[in-house]
């Protein structure tokens, strides 16, 4: 289970620290305010495939890191 996910210099999303709980968690937001992209952090962490045009303006690199549970043991993934 994914525990907490951090992304940096994503999209348009400069830094951001999401702690999951539990059971079900949504994403809200207007229109453009980077919900399908915290969907394509995940597919990024997971795949480690990262297209170019997804590194946020004026960033050299983007940092998505995910911290799972796995066995009821923590693993740390980075990308």
């Amino acid at each position: 289970m994914l525990l907490e996910l951090r992304v940096r210099d994503f999209g348009i999303i400069e830094d951001m620290n999401w702690n999951l709980s539990s059971g079900l968690n949504v994403i809200t937001g207007e229109t453009g305010a980077g919900k399908s992209l915290v969907i394509d952090a995940v597919e990024a962490l997971l795949s480690g495939k990262i297209d170019e045009e997804n590194i946020r303006y004026g960033a050299n690199e983007t940092h998505i890191e995910g911290i799972f549970t796995l066995s009821e043991k923590e693993n740390d993934i980075p990308q």
